[in-house]
């Protein structure tokens, strides 16, 4: 089942005969000669549509959507695309585009450091396992705030042999972290690569395979990791390489991988009906007011989250069967389900999202996302998704009274007591809600960065740990 919900300000035809080759085509066409092309740029070199389907309906575009598009890339008709086909790109361009990272901090610094709210009473107990852009490292404290273990493993240790030629900020702190019940930690160097410690921070294995954004442990033990490849494909672009986004499944205890899955064949073999490439006309028209940088064209799906899904939500809605995966597509504003067994996307929807983050399967039956740009570049808010209508409702924003957002990054989880756990990373904070979304516990990342410490230090993610989950080694 594929979903597309328009916005409200931006009015976008429907098409009927979508697929996820003219979709890409149209968005890399919009944009033209990437970086920063004009409106004016055209490029008869460009891929045509192939040959038309006929007895097939017209795809329908706006017309300031028509006017970027090169002569013979207008009036395509039909459900098409190439043969797949690889080719070699310029070195400089490859390494850029997979090195795309983030800052170690973006926000001013305030005074406010530690847990400065705590209701003991109505908070969810546990422990707090986080990591932090000030180092490539991570931590464990209590609910006030007291650490209890760290962990640190810097880059230039685990990839000797992959050191960048200048300063590269993802180098410099970890992403993502996981941490394991006999207290190891699996954690992603953005765009580089991926490693796991043991609870002494020892090195036990790294990988080296341009890992990025999220991870996640499957109760059978695999290692789920997004990773990316940068090259042309040329029935995307026969000129620019783009960055493909992979959902990888590792061995935990060698990291050797088992199986790679390329999201992109995954969105070409969905079913013919959806409608999720008008997400890509959307974000095309709304390219300019998000203050994208250069390199994001080639970015077309910027995958940043993965959650193994434990069939809790099958009864509701089949396509969200156990084993299966929910994604995070942020340039596409779409989130979806991906099929192990067949590589195949089965679910998504899009279109009520502005560069997302996180959507997670909530205890009340509902998904939740971190929809980062609800209001551009001024609010975020906690969206809650029903996953058989695909009605999408706000559940906490940002406003003048309760500021709220994070231009990048932030995390949300359901918590076992009906609360909610919310990272806004860009701003250093967490903090915890209740069903009244009164707010009960609160973080603020005592950590700096910046040359100057000028910067609160981005809080990537806070995980509440539940009560039984195994800490004696933390005090050892």
């Amino acid at each position: 089942m594929f979903r597309f919900a328009r916005p409200c300000f931006l009015y976008m035809p429907c098409i009927s005969m979508p697929c996820i080759v003219l979709a890409l085509a149209l968005a890399l066409a919009a944009c033209a000669d990437f970086p920063g092309a004009s409106d004016t740029d055209n490029h008869p070199d460009r891929a045509d549509g192939g040959p038309a389907m006929s007895g097939q309906p017209r795809t329908v575009l706006p017309d300031s959507l028509v006017a970027r598009l090169a002569p013979q890339q207008r009036g395509v008709r039909g459900r098409w695309r190439r043969g797949r086909q690889v080719l070699p790109a310029p070195e400089s361009r490859i390494e850029e585009l997979e090195s795309i990272g983030y800052v170690a901090g973006s926000v001013a610094a305030r005074e406010e450091a530690g847990v400065v709210r705590h209701d003991a009473a109505r908070a969810f107990a546990g422990h707090n396992f986080y990591s932090s852009g000030h180092e490539p490292g991570a931590a464990l404290m209590d609910m006030d705030g007291e650490v209890r273990h760290r962990w640190r493993y810097a880059y230039a240790d685990a990839f000797p042999d992959h050191l960048p030629e200048k300063r590269t900020l993802s180098t410099e702190f970890w992403r993502r972290a996981h941490l394991l019940r006999d207290g190891s930690v699996i954690a992603i160097f953005e765009g580089q690569g991926i490693l796991r410690v043991d609870r002494d921070s020892n090195l036990v294995w790294a990988v080296h395979n341009n890992a990025h954004h999220d991870l996640a442990v499957t109760p059978d033990g695999e290692l789920l990791v997004l990773t990316r490849t940068a090259h042309v494909v040329e029935h995307v672009s026969p000129k620019h390489p783009v960055l493909e986004d992979y959902l990888c499944v590792l061995d935990p205890r060698t990291g050797e991988e088992r199986r790679r899955i390329s999201l992109l064949e995954a969105f070409e073999r969905g079913e013919p009906d959806h409608h999720w490439p008008e997400a890509y006309q959307v974000f095309w028209a709304k390219e300019r007011t998000r203050n994208l940088s250069d390199s994001d064209p080639a970015d077309l799906f910027h995958t940043n989250s993965v959650e193994w899904l434990d069939g809790s939500l099958a009864d509701r809605a089949p396509e969200f069967r156990r084993g299966r995966v929910l994604l995070s597509m942020r340039n596409l504003d779409t989130i979806a389900v991906l099929d192990l067994e067949s590589e195949t996307v089965v679910w998504s929807l899009a279109g009520t999202f502005n560069l997302q983050h996180e959507p997670t399967v909530a205890r009340d039956g509902s998904i939740l996302v971190f929809d980062n740009h609800w209001v551009p570049n001024t609010w975020s808010r906690i969206a809650t998704v029903d996953p058989a209508s695909g009605a999408t409702s706000t559940h906490y924003a940002g406003s003048m009274q309760v500021p709220f957002h994070s231009h990048s990054c932030g995390t949300v989880a359901s918590l076992p007591n009906g609360n909610i756990l919310v990272t806004e990373s860009d701003n250093g904070r967490a903090f915890e809600i209740t069903p009244d979304r009164d707010i009960v516990w609160e973080f603020a990342n005592p950590f700096r960065a910046g040359d100057s410490d000028e910067y609160v230090a981005t809080l990537f993610e806070v995980v509440r740990l539940p009560p039984e989950f195994p800490v004696g080694w933390a005090e050892s």
